[in-house]
């Protein structure tokens, strides 16, 4: 299902490799190029609050370069985005993207 989602979303197909990214995430022990994907997908898509949703709900806890620089543009995306979101959760959200922006590679 993940090769086949890869496929279908570089044929621009955002919605079909939605659905098979999601049918992967469902497994038992999801892989996390699957959330990588569906993450990508939704920004792709402009989506950044389901982006920062899938990025972060991966249960593994090592941050790989590629995962952090998602993060930060999920959340970056939503800061940035007309998203109506309280000035304490964008003082937040801005200091999460501080933070991860100072993570070694």
């Amino acid at each position: 299902k993940l090769a086949e989602s890869k496929v279908i979303q570089a044929k621009n197909n955002l919605d079909a490799a939605i659905q098979n990214y999601e049918s992967s995430i469902n497994t038992k022990n999801a892989p996390q190029q699957a959330y990588i994907g569906i993450t990508n997908a939704y920004l792709a898509q402009n989506n950044y609050p389901k982006a920062a949703l899938y990025i972060s709900s991966y249960p593994g806890d090592q941050d790989t370069v590629e995962v952090l620089k998602i993060k930060i543009k999920s959340l970056t995306g939503l800061m940035n985005s007309n998203y109506q979101i309280s000035d304490n959760n964008r003082k937040l959200l801005k200091a999460k993207i501080d933070f991860k922006n100072k993570k070694p590679d």
